[in-house]
């Protein structure tokens, strides 16, 4: 802008127009800026609930499946009086820690709803990929092969429940192409890759890949290519690690000859 002095009746010069408007136009930018900003972070937290409340029947039956499971069992040995007090306190501790589990998936949704900030707390990220790859039901004969760090590995920012949902869906997807190939094993491997000022979390497998022609959607909601998907389970990854300020990148595996999935999530 066209700076001009401000000067009074007496001459005496007391400020610069241009300048004043100069600061006046950067602040109501940045303030347009942040307010943009908000509204971005805002409409990707809605987008994102929406995406992992459309599966929140999937993800919750097993948790609530086993309960009922364990309900029914209990109940009935009750019953027949072939089960002592000694024998009921663990199976009542273990469906304690599920029906918890399954209560603190649904309060982080209904947080991610409302616009409440995620808990991103440092967390190590060895052993807590090691525990959620080993915890997903793979299909007989998938292989589950681990490369993580030695001890605990670098320390990220991280909401665990989001993460663990977003690495539980990698590793199952992985787990459910693996045998598609024909290849003998059938295998998923999860590593850890490092990077500048970032880590990756790598889910490799020994399935048919991802055709070229569907790269482009394959991170998209409702773009399923397995029978019976709902193509959400991507979708999410995708929607977590944004949230998490990292991303998600498909490319193929060049040992396993399958499709390789990183989840890039920044070190700070």
């Amino acid at each position: 802008a066209h700076s001009a002095p401000l000067t009074l009746a007496s001459g005496e010069v007391v400020g610069w127009v241009g300048s004043v408007l100069d600061v006046t136009e950067r602040q109501r930018v940045e303030r347009l800026a942040a307010r943009q900003q908000e509204l971005l972070e805002a409409s990707g937290r809605l987008v994102a609930m929406g995406e992992v409340a459309s599966t929140l029947a999937h993800e919750l039956n097993q948790p609530l499946g086993a309960l009922s499971g364990f309900a029914t069992g209990l109940l009935n040995r009750v019953r027949e009086r072939r089960i002592t007090l000694d024998e009921i306190v663990p199976v009542v501790e273990r469906m304690e820690r599920m029906a918890d589990k399954a209560g603190r998936v649904i309060q982080r949704i209904n947080a991610f709803a409302r616009r409440q900030d995620m808990t991103r707390l440092p967390m190590a990220l060895a052993p807590f990929v090691a525990r959620v790859a080993h915890s997903v039901p793979l299909p007989e004969g998938v292989a589950l092969e681990l490369s993580l760090a030695a001890g605990d590995g670098p320390t990220v920012p991280a909401d665990a429940l989001l993460l663990e949902n977003a690495l539980h869906n990698l590793v199952l997807n992985a787990g459910e192409w693996a045998p598609r190939s024909g290849r003998t094993p059938a295998r998923v491997r999860v590593s850890l890759v490092p990077g500048e000022r970032q880590i990756g979390v790598c889910v490799a497998d020994s399935g048919p890949g991802v055709p070229p022609e569907q790269r482009a959607t394959v991170f998209d909601a409702f773009s399923s290519h397995k029978p019976g998907g709902m193509g959400m389970g991507l979708a999410i990854c995708r929607s977590i690690a944004e949230a998490h300020h990292g991303r998600i990148e498909l490319a193929d595996s060049p040992d396993l000859l399958g499709a390789k999935f990183t989840l890039w999530l920044p070190l700070t």
